[in-house]
């Protein structure tokens, strides 16, 4: 369960926030491909039978690389067993530390701050930083090495309007973010773990609505675009996260909108034609791993504050596992009943 905390920012000491290597970008390189190397490492450990490796990226506290613009924070999923290293990172100041040397910059820059949950596609961000100076970009993800990636390519270009968290969403929205600070958050093409067994790791759930509507500021009018957008060429997830909006809708007020028109900025753009094979013409998506041609997005709009029934729902979430329905299953049931 998690500690509710009014107000803002408390004033504690950010020890459990380790800088790197301030300005060295070589020495920053070398400790983020370490800890790539021992996620790999841990990670193939347990693909091996009984899982002895329980934190395959062996930290404890936030790291911070400023040549990256990017903060790394432990995984803290996993209900009771990690209790404690959450409360020790926000009890540290590990995470005061990343809103001061990583959320306070994305503040500062431009009219508009942006969270991209899930860093899918390089070009897609690339795109977006590329439209006009008014956005900024905190882009989340819980893989180091998608993250390391983007911040290579991007940040010659873009270090002050894109900025890099390696953490979970859930806690990066309930402890890391501050409520009310961003004004759009962008979900693309999240995974969509087809099974039953690993629908735990489903980005997009009621839980996750609540929580990001409480990070969102209010619209000012009903074309004012603030709210929330995703998309999937994955229909069951489409159908999923649809159903998973229309509970949350029942506990926080959030307006249903056409993406296409209001959000339409945020969604893919389809892929540019390369050249002709066997006489079948190839495109290049945005998104590298896109499998469908159909891409299915919605998005809702912030139209009030988060609720107090959004509040006690939020304070007791407990990080802890919850499966739903496997797509797989469900494919295979509606193929048979055709």
């Amino acid at each position: 369960m998690r500690r509710c905390i009014s107000g803002g920012l408390r004033a504690v000491a950010a020890v459990g926030l380790a800088v790197v290597g301030t300005g060295d970008v070589t020495r920053q390189r070398k400790s983020l491909q370490r800890l790539l190397r021992d996620h790999d490492e841990g990670v193939a450990a347990n693909n091996k039978g009984t899982i002895k490796v329980t934190s395959t990226y062996d930290v404890e506290s936030a790291l911070y690389y400023d040549q990256y613009s990017m903060a790394v924070m432990p995984c803290v999923s996993g209900g009771a067993a990690r209790q404690a290293l959450r409360t020790k990172l926000i009890e540290s100041g590990a995470v005061a530390g990343v809103q001061e040397r990583l959320l306070a910059p994305w503040q500062a820059q431009g009219g508009r701050r942006v969270v991209v949950f899930g860093c899918r596609s390089i070009a897609y961000l690339k795109r977006q930083l590329l439209m006009d100076t008014t956005h900024s970009f905190l882009v989340v993800d819980p893989s180091l090495k998608e993250l390391m990636e983007a911040a290579a390519a991007l940040t010659p270009t873009f270090a002050n309007r894109v900025f890099f968290l390696r953490c979970e969403s859930m806690f990066t929205c309930l402890e890391v973010l501050q409520p009310e600070t961003a004004d759009v958050a962008v979900v693309p093409m999240p995974v969509p773990f087809w099974s039953k067994q690993g629908s735990y790791r489903r980005l997009v759930h009621i839980d996750f609505y609540c929580a990001a509507h409480r990070v969102l500021r209010v619209r000012e009018a009903p074309t004012d675009p603030r709210g929330v957008v995703l998309f999937t060429d994955c229909e069951p997830y489409a159908a999923f996260m649809m159903e998973h909006l229309e509970e949350a809708k029942l506990v926080v007020p959030y307006t249903r909108k056409n993406p296409a028109q209001l959000f339409q900025r945020w969604l893919p753009q389809e892929g540019r034609i390369e050249g002709v094979e066997g006489g079948v013409q190839r495109r290049r998506r945005e998104f590298p791993k896109q499998r469908s041609e159909e891409v299915v997005a919605l998005a809702a709009a912030k139209s009030g504050a988060t609720t107090p029934d959004a509040t006690r729902l939020l304070c007791a979430y407990n990080y802890s596992r919850k499966y739903y329905r496997d797509f797989a299953e469900e494919r295979v049931q509606n193929a048979g009943s055709v």
